[in-house]
């Protein structure tokens, strides 16, 4: 596995290992500047500071924030507890009393029992006096004489007040037996009679049964306490904030913010162990980086590590003027779809990642960041294929937009919840902001395409539909000087879009390159087949000049492009299109009258397709001519299935499909796709009846 990275690496080019240290470096510097290393001074306590020091970025003021973390420690350790009542308290009381009434109605008739016998006897007896049990605990003997000898109304009724009083009294709930609940439990006795001796009675028992049920709630105050604790303010100075100005003294709290902050020539050493460990950090993410760009070939060109590098710069540019504003303002999404756009959806994510994570670093960003940077890339990965048409350009105009509204939404509700509580503008504010960022990335992204295509010759989809415009220069020639050869084109161009679609390469780049894979032919229109009209002009002419007239339109189709400033990936197709077969015509033609030729005399001299689009126009090239003639000559489509193989198999067997990377899975589709094209434009005609 080792070995096979290694020679992975060995075809990456010198120019695009530069420019990934060159990156590295530029990086290296930007997260310096960004707050990791800071200008040292030589300062000390109640000294007049030198020189005016700004903070460099939005950064945190740890020493005011702790301080405000201690205050609210301290409020937290002299809140009040927080109280609860307590139900099962009542319920114990209210259980006791329905026992000391049961006991008090047992005392009341033996005490009736007594009186009967006494009265029976005319006299006392020792042994027959009423039973005193736990109601002495309540009551004392006066106030059980007078229980005893109550009517039985006026008994029940004593027995409502008293507990209709306790009812209240617990409902209302006490903390404390006070002098103030006191006072208030006997104002509710005294609502319940006139009478002293009564009002006597019903404290002597009323006091007995009161106890507090208005408790402690730990649980509760322990949680009071903690949201208390973690509820203080972070102190932050923004970006450019003065800490302190020349002249003035160098308090302690002051020089504690400085030398946190990194200002204190004190800290040389912890500053420069710091910019150690973000230098591996950012040489870890370039190694990923670097590994799977190289074993997904993701760059396949000079001009496509010059455009990453641009834009990566860019990027990095624009976070250091962005730095001490929002998190949506950084350009990650414009540098995810314009790769995506330019380059491909692949290189874009693993770059969004990538920069992500930098940027994380530069910016001294949190979690709330790097998932929404991520996010939003993901976005216009998906939607990047919707440029490639114009009708389909507002769907991105509105969803990326969206997206990125209801993405700022629901991370600041989960990360910030404050701002909704509390500053619902500033929270509107936001989100409407990150919409509107997303409006700007898609309309400058589109905006800005045209500069990326010129300065570096890059093709996108956009630029490979113009390119199929009839009313380009050079195919408006190729109809008018060539109109065979325009019209073998347009065909080849239908079986290699088709074909393409069907294996998932890329159908626009094939449709694309079949229109000016035979362009070359318009230095000699005449010379070949279907531009002639009856007579073959190359029967009166020697096969070695034949086939070098015929071999020369690749080489010339390769300067006019050139010279039309056709993009290279197109120049692909017209150099690889017959790869290095043979003019087979013209080579047996000759041997018939030479049996010792060489068929390198008769050979293409060009590089065979090296991917799967210029392999299906190669294909597609080879197959049209062949059944149109077929076709002329009455044979059925069906019929021709055997001969769509057997001319594919041909250029298997020579070699030419060898770089193309196409596979044979994909080989058998592209057959099948050629003849349910051909079925759609050689489909038989319903015979219309003849004139009498």
């Amino acid at each position: 596995m080792l070995l096979g990275l290694l020679k992975r690496f060995n075809k990456i080019s010198v120019f695009s290992l530069i420019i990934i240290f060159l990156a590295f470096f530029i990086t290296v510097f930007f997260i310096s500047i960004g707050g990791y290393v800071n200008i040292m001074y030589d300062l000390s306590i109640n000294t007049a500071s030198p020189i005016k020091i700004k903070a460099p970025s939005m950064i945190e003021n740890v020493i005011l924030t702790e301080n405000n973390r201690i205050k609210a420690i301290e409020a937290a350790n002299v809140m009040e507890p927080l109280l609860k009542m307590e139900p099962e308290i009542y319920d114990k009381v209210k259980a006791n009393l329905d026992i000391f009434f049961e006991e008090l109605d047992g005392y009341r008739e033996q005490a009736r029992q007594t009186r009967s016998i006494i009265l029976d006897n005319e006299m006392p007896m020792e042994s027959q006096r009423p039973v005193e049990n736990s109601i002495s605990v309540y009551l004392s003997e006066n106030n059980r004489n007078i229980i005893s000898n109550m009517d039985d109304s006026y008994y029940r009724s004593f027995k409502f007040n008293i507990s209709n009083v306790l009812d209240k009294i617990f409902r209302q709930g006490i903390q404390n037996i006070d002098s103030k609940n006191l006072l208030f439990i006997k104002d509710e006795i005294n609502k319940l009679s006139s009478v002293q001796a009564d009002i006597d009675l019903y404290n002597d028992i009323v006091l007995n049964f009161i106890e507090p049920n208005i408790i402690v709630d730990e649980e509760a105050t322990e949680r009071a306490k903690e949201e208390r604790r973690n509820n203080y303010e972070k102190v932050y100075f923004i970006s450019g904030q003065t800490i302190i100005d020349e002249g003035q003294i160098i308090t302690e709290d002051v020089y504690k913010v400085l030398s946190n902050l990194g200002f204190i020539k004190d800290n040389q050493q912890s500053n420069f162990i710091s910019i150690i460990g973000i230098s591996l950090l950012i040489l870890i993410i370039f190694v990923y980086f670097y590994i799977y760009c190289c074993t997904n070939k993701l760059i396949k060109d000079r001009n496509q590590v010059l455009i990453l590098f641009s834009l990566y710069l860019l990027v990095i540019v624009l976070i250091m003027f962005t730095m001490g504003f929002s998190y949506y303002y950084i350009p990650i999404q414009l540098f995810t779809l314009l790769i995506a756009v330019l380059i491909n959806n692949k290189l874009a994510l693993i770059s969004n990642i990538s920069v992500s994570l930098i940027s994380l670093l530069i910016y001294k960003a949190d979690i709330e960041f790097l998932f929404y940077s991520i996010m939003t890339g993901l976005t216009v990965l998906i939607l990047s294929k919707f440029l490639n048409r114009r009708d389909k350009v507002i769907i991105v105009v509105f969803v990326v937009p969206i997206t990125n509204m209801l993405l700022s939404l629901a991370l600041s509700l989960y990360f910030d919840k404050s701002s909704f509580e509390y500053d619902f503008a500033r929270l509107l504010y936001k989100v409407l902001n990150s919409g509107i960022v997303g409006l700007a990335t898609v309309l400058l992204s589109v905006g800005s395409l045209p500069f990326w295509e010129a300065v570096f010759n890059v093709v996108t989809s956009i630029r490979l539909i113009e390119l199929t415009n009839s009313n380009n220069e050079l195919l408006r020639r190729l109809a008018i000087e060539a109109p065979g050869t325009y019209h073998h084109s347009l065909l080849v161009a239908n079986l290699a879009e088709e074909a393409a679609r069907t294996i998932g390469a890329n159908s626009t780049m094939a449709r694309a390159g079949a229109y000016y894979h035979d362009i070359g032919k318009l230095k000699c229109p005449i010379y070949f087949a279907e531009n002639q009209a009856g007579k073959n002009i190359h029967d009166n002419i020697d096969p070695y000049e034949s086939s070098k007239i015929i071999r020369d339109h690749v080489t010339y189709g390769i300067q006019l492009a050139k010279e039309y400033k056709i993009p290279k990936v197109i120049v692909d197709f017209i150099e690889q299109h017959h790869g290095t077969t043979i003019t087979k015509y013209f080579y047996h033609k000759a041997k018939r009258n030479n049996a010792d030729i060489s068929e390198e005399d008769f050979r293409y001299a060009h590089r065979t397709p090296t991917t799967k689009e210029t392999g299906i126009v190669m294909l597609a090239d080879t197959v049209e001519p062949v059944v149109r003639l077929e076709i002329n000559t009455g044979k059925s489509i069906d019929e021709l299935a055997g001969n769509i193989d057997s001319l594919i198999k041909y250029k298997i067997d020579e070699a030419q499909l060898i770089n193309s990377n196409l596979t044979l899975k994909d080989i058998s589709l592209i057959s099948k796709a050629f003849l349910q094209v051909f079925k759609g434009m050689y489909h038989d005609r319903v015979p219309y009846p003849e004139k009498n």
